[in-house]
């Protein structure tokens, strides 16, 4: 004995356009940036930054001030082109994201079936494209 699968009617298109309104589009937010402490710190907790700082520290026990000056003078300097280029590659990142378009989906809104562009919102019945580029017809 076989059951016939029920397909969902989907919402109306005023319920669809009251719950995009009460809310909003259905997407995943961005998550936060980690702020520059957080960044310098992790530049920090390399294994070689972190040899560098023992130098540092066995320079100054045996006096020798210039040469401690200049490994702290490399630290910093590593650290501050590392958060820089972490920061722009983050930025380059975003930017690529915003570029990319996300495809169209085919959606049923009560009862009929359509391709519709993103955002999509709560409630709605949508599944991948199809491989032909043209809309389903409705029967």
């Amino acid at each position: 004995m076989t059951r016939a699968v029920r397909r969902p009617a989907g919402l109306t298109e005023e319920q669809a356009a009251r719950l995009l309104v009460e809310h909003g589009p259905n997407t995943v937010g961005a998550p936060p940036s980690p702020p520059l402490w957080s960044r310098a710190a992790a530049q920090l907790r390399d294994p070689l930054i972190l040899v560098l700082l023992a130098a540092v520290v066995l320079t100054l026990a045996t006096g020798d001030h210039a040469d401690a000056v200049v490994i702290g003078f490399v630290v910093v300097v590593n650290t501050a082109v590392g958060v820089t280029q972490e920061v722009r590659a983050d930025n380059a990142v975003a930017a690529l994201s915003a570029l990319s378009a996300p495809a169209a989906r085919f959606c049923v809104t009560a009862g009929s079936a359509r391709w519709r562009p993103p955002p999509w919102f709560r409630g709605t019945f949508c599944c991948s494209p199809r491989e032909t580029s043209s809309p389903p017809t409705r029967t």
